[in-house]
């Protein structure tokens, strides 16, 4: 049984992106390029799309266009009706996208407000090119009747017309990167100052397991701000399916800001003083030992978020990645991020058994949060016929059916 790789991206879209970023984050002017380093962000974030999209465009020439829906404009492709409905559609959103920005406490505030600065100040520059990207893509497209011809379609006629399920699928989309794109690019941008001004070279293993952990988080969240920001169909990067459902959304928005904040305060506080730098001390060959290994999740945790190239994106279903650490089992990045918090905290080890054992639950409920996580995240992409076939593989091929083989 092959592996069913026919949307996958390719893997080395992903890997083309994190070279391009080290070598940028590591080769930047120490005056950086503009005047501001949120401008200098910005412009680098562009610089490793550039290079990942044409990574894409040069492996999967013939797939791209077609695998998006897409096709060369014939005679009368761009003609009253749909162009109407999908530029009100596009105005109507941006309507709320800088409304929500500019009036929502919760853009106000790190991390979300550098959404706040880019949108409030280039909003014009945005709404004309998103209405030339609309515009065009619609005259190349198969099937032009898309969630956003509904959700425009909806507004010319009062509500009277449209698809109810199209237009709830628009309006999730556009609410999922309405929260994520300004909370990568916030992160990330907090990374990028702190790697530009404060970051001073390590002088010991410490020192290089600090600078090494947060870069593989500012990398990642590099790589995911552009899959939000990039989910286009002439990218073949569009958003196929929509999680729907409210227990969907909440196990999943319960792990970030500003929602992860209050739950670890009042439910899920595993950590305290007593860390795995406080068993094996600061230096040394065990020192060394475990935090490689916590280093060695965090890389699978980063290898999982390559796999998606421009793809990535929570609470959707874009192309079946079936490749990388995702052709041995089906949630690596899970199971990574959370091997690496039982490594760096070590919650059974505290001043009290009392402590030690709230911990431990507390960790075992962030473990059950991921847990439902990939429950949802399962149940809406297997309304993919490729989804069901890459189970169908995983469960041949993955790693746990190797370990069964090799056991007997």
């Amino acid at each position: 049984m092959p592996r069913p790789a026919r949307t996958a991206p390719p893997y080395l879209s992903g890997l083309t992106g994190l070279i391009t970023v080290c070598t940028l984050s590591f080769g930047w002017p120490d005056a950086g390029v503009t005047a501001s380093q949120t401008t200098d962000f910005l412009f680098f974030l562009a610089l490793v799309a550039t290079v990942m999209v044409a990574t894409e465009a040069a492996l999967n020439r013939s797939l791209l266009f077609t695998a998006a829906g897409l096709r060369l404009p014939r005679r009368g492709a761009f003609r009253r009706g749909r162009p109407l409905e999908k530029t009100c559609a596009t105005l109507a959103t941006w309507g709320v996208v800088v409304a929500a920005v500019s009036l929502a406490d919760l853009y106000r505030s790190p991390p979300f407000d550098t959404a706040t600065l880019l949108v409030t100040g280039h909003w014009p520059w945005l709404v004309a090119l998103s209405l030339v990207y609309v515009l065009g893509v619609d005259a190349l497209m198969h099937d032009p009747e898309d969630a956003l011809y509904h959700a425009g379609l909806c507004l010319v006629t009062r509500g009277r017309q449209g698809n109810a399920a199209r237009l709830r699928d628009y309006a999730l989309s556009i609410a999922i990167k309405l929260f994520f794109l300004p909370l990568m690019l916030g992160y990330g941008l907090g990374d990028w100052v702190y790697f530009r001004t404060e970051w001073q070279a390590p002088a010991d293993f410490l020192g290089l397991f600090d600078s090494l952990f947060r870069f593989i988080f500012f990398a990642d969240v590099c790589l995911g701000a552009l899959g939000y920001a990039l989910a286009l169909r002439v990218l073949n990067t569009h958003v196929r399916l929509v999680e729907t459902t409210l227990s969907g959304w909440l196990v999943c928005l319960l792990c970030y800001a500003p929602f992860w904040q209050v739950l670890q305060r009042n439910f899920f506080d595993f950590g305290d003083d007593i860390t795995w730098v406080t068993l094996t001390g600061p230096s040394g060959p065990w020192a060394v030992l475990w935090g490689s290994a916590i280093l060695g999740c965090l890389v699978v945790y980063l290898s999982a978020t390559l796999s998606f190239g421009l793809n990535f994106s929570n609470l959707t279903g874009r192309r079946i990645i079936c490749h990388g650490p995702y052709a041995l089992v089906r949630h690596p990045a899970y199971l990574a991020k959370n091997a690496s918090m039982w490594l760096v905290q070590l919650p059974f080890l505290a001043a009290s058994l009392h402590d030690a054992l709230a911990n431990t639950l507390a960790l075992l409920g962030v473990g059950a949060i991921y847990a439902l996580r990939a429950w949802h995240e399962e149940r809406c992409l297997s309304q993919d016929p490729d989804y069901r076939s890459y189970r169908r593989w995983l469960r041949r091929h993955g790693l746990a059916a190797t370990l069964r083989r090799r056991a007997r």
